[in-house]
């Protein structure tokens, strides 16, 4: 098996892997997700404004990655720019990671840098779009590394990293880090039992200690948070959001089976190889096994059993919604125990003199295929966003004219508007960063069909409240529902010069300026700049 060394080589391979992934995200277009993506980055934006998580703004996952992105827009913008580059990073700083747990896992350099490409080119391109499961991914990947890498091993004091990296997964995203932290601690217990099995001399102080040390580091990042949030949303607030809505709303309302895909996701990824991409654990099982019963290969057997239970509990956490999309977000750690699978048998089967020719054909045989498969994700980008127009969140790509249309004439309502306070409904949550628009509800994600009646209480008190000027909202809403009830009692639809898809700005029935027609188009935005865009 090839040297798990690591060396100034792995160091330059692994820094020009993060260097690729940040160049190539970099270069293609930037669209702005409508739905998860603007959730997210529009917290960031209430967050960085000053309002406070839970209190302020409702979210059922914990803040790390909100509050880690507001902090990047404080020191570098508040745009699309600092967003994307800022995921680009973060996908380059996966790669790099993945590859230095393969290394660690005795993979050679050049399957260890297909794994790398494997992150990019199938799991990112799945979901191309800035998310909380991006950076839980990110945590994942660290505790891997963390794990394999065998630091803790003589030194039960190095295993309070792994802990700290397990508390940062649980602040990301709680139902994704308490699996990962909780598989962690599983990993250092299992260790032990195989120091009994394998007939080592077992020092029980050390490994309390060991368990001491990364229950301390999770307690370090989980209890100050925990508490700051106590005080500043209360208790009632936080229950609501991080227990009683994920498990009495969401998981009652949000279903699907394991490898559900879509048309996009069948272009864009390879969608059967995330299905059955857990099926490569057979191998790892199997390798331990043999390893452990045979009471051979104690390294070895300690590396498997993290790769083998992190990656267990990779499953079990995204179990709650296990689509395409949800599986490539844990993908990452099942690529490199394929890696491992493959390095052993050809390890096996190959003469010493053929094993280097034998992994560069693999490779090869793996990598120009996906090498291919990302420019063809970079054309299909360009075709998926062709206009590129600058908004208030900066220069974004957009499907086609008519997103244009609805940013550019929202811009126009509320720069003539007292504040610029406007209501989405339900979903375009995108216009509030694009158009510079502010939400007067807690709710990103707010559907009355969806969501629980107290906070369909709390939007509708909401809006009679603040007696918003303007709404955009969708025409093709369900009836009976009590928000489009109160728009139709209490607003019309605005005749606006440019089609804005299937949205429609609606303006209070009471305002003066709407009270009798005249011949101008009332809110009217002159038609060069309504249409003022330019192909990408």
């Amino acid at each position: 098996m090839s040297s798990t060394g690591w060396g100034a080589s792995d160091r330059v391979l692994a820094a020009l892997l993060f260097a690729g992934v940040v160049a190539y995200l970099c270069r293609v277009p930037w669209g702005l997700g409508a739905a998860d993506e603007s959730y997210f980055l529009y917290e960031a934006k209430r967050l960085r404004d000053g309002e406070v998580m839970y209190r302020d703004v409702f979210q059922f996952v914990t803040p790390l990655a909100s509050y880690a992105m507001a902090l990047l827009f404080w020191l570098f913008g508040t745009t699309i720019t600092t967003a994307h580059v800022a995921m680009a990073a973060l996908h380059g700083a996966t790669a790099a990671l993945l590859y230095a747990a393969s290394r660690r896992l005795g993979v050679r350099p050049v399957l260890s840098a297909v794994v790398a490409l494997a992150h990019l080119v199938v799991c990112q391109a799945a979901w191309p779009h800035a998310s909380w499961h991006w950076f839980s991914a990110l945590c994942a990947t660290a505790a891997l590394c963390a794990m394999v890498g065998g630091a803790w091993v003589g030194r039960p004091r190095r295993a309070f990293i792994p802990g700290v990296i397990g508390g940062i997964a649980i602040g990301v995203q709680q139902q994704k880090g308490i699996v990962l932290a909780g598989g962690m601690g599983l990993v250092l217990v299992v260790d032990g039992l195989l120091d009994l099995w394998y007939r080592e001399r077992v020092c029980w102080r050390a490994w309390a200690l060991r368990l001491a040390w990364f229950a301390g580091g999770v307690g370090l990042i989980v209890a100050p948070l925990l508490a700051v949030f106590l005080a500043l949303a209360g208790a009632e607030t936080m229950y609501d959001a991080l227990v009683r809505f994920p498990l009495d709303t969401y998981g009652a309302r949000f279903s699907t089976a394991w490898g559900t895909t879509t048309e996009f996701l069948d272009r864009s990824t390879y969608p059967v190889v995330l299905t059955y991409s857990p099926a490569v654990l057979a191998g790892s099982l199997a390798q331990w096994l043999w390893d452990v019963g045979r009471r051979q290969g104690r390294a070895l057997a300690r590396q498997l059993s993290a790769v083998i239970v992190l990656s267990g509990g990779a499953v079990l956490s995204a179990w709650y919604f296990p689509d395409v999309i949800h599986i490539a977000f844990i993908a990452g750690v099942f690529g490199v125990a394929a890696a491992q699978n493959v390095e052993r048998l050809l390890t096996a089967i190959c003469p010493a003199v053929l094993s280097r020719q034998a992994g560069l054909f693999v490779a090869v045989l793996i990598g120009f295929p996906l090498l291919s498969h990302l420019v063809s994700n970079a054309s299909h980008l360009r075709r998926t966003y062709p206009v590129s127009h600058e908004t208030a969140f900066g220069r974004v790509d957009f499907t086609g004219a008519w997103e244009v249309n609805l940013v550019d004439q929202t811009r126009a309502l509320l720069d003539r508007a007292p504040s610029r306070t406007l209501y989405s409904y339900p979903h375009y949550i995108s216009l509030y960063l694009t158009a510079d628009a502010r939400n007067p509800t807690r709710y990103q994600y707010f559907n009355a069909s969806m969501s629980p009646p107290h906070h369909t209480d709390d939007v509708l008190r909401t809006l009679r409240t603040e007696r918003l000027p303007y709404i955009i909202a969708l025409l093709l809403m369900p009836r009976g529902d009590p928000v489009v009830r109160y728009i139709k009692d209490n607003y019309r639809v605005l005749p606006l010069p440019a089609q804005m898809g299937w949205y429609k700005a609606y303006g209070r029935k009471d305002l003066e300026e709407w009270r009798e027609p005249s011949d101008a188009a009332p809110g009217a935005v002159p038609e060069a700049q309504a249409a003022g865009q330019a192909p990408r």
